[in-house]
């Protein structure tokens, strides 16, 4: 999307999650990304059958967060044509 003063609006998919710690507390208080807003699992966690299966791996990390999206606002002079 372009802007009327010459700036471009980038839509970037992420995944976001936010824990809150209390003090120097190891673990967290409460992790954002666990449930919904009703209080429900986002999403069932799985244990790992292997621990050394680097996907298994990637995805417990995955389930902690949650999808979303961050908006970026660029000028024109430092944006680049694409490729």
């Amino acid at each position: 999307m372009t802007t009327r003063n010459g700036s471009e609006l980038f839509d970037v998919p992420a995944r976001l999650g936010l824990d809150l710690y209390e003090g120097t507390a190891e673990d967290p208080l409460v992790r954002f990304a666990e449930t919904d807003a009703e209080g429900n699992p986002v999403r069932p966690e799985a244990e790992p059958e292997d621990g050394d299966d680097l996907e298994m791996q990637l995805r417990a990390a995955a389930a902690r967060t949650v999808p979303g999206s961050v908006r970026l606002l660029v000028p024109h002079y430092r944006t680049r044509v694409p490729a």
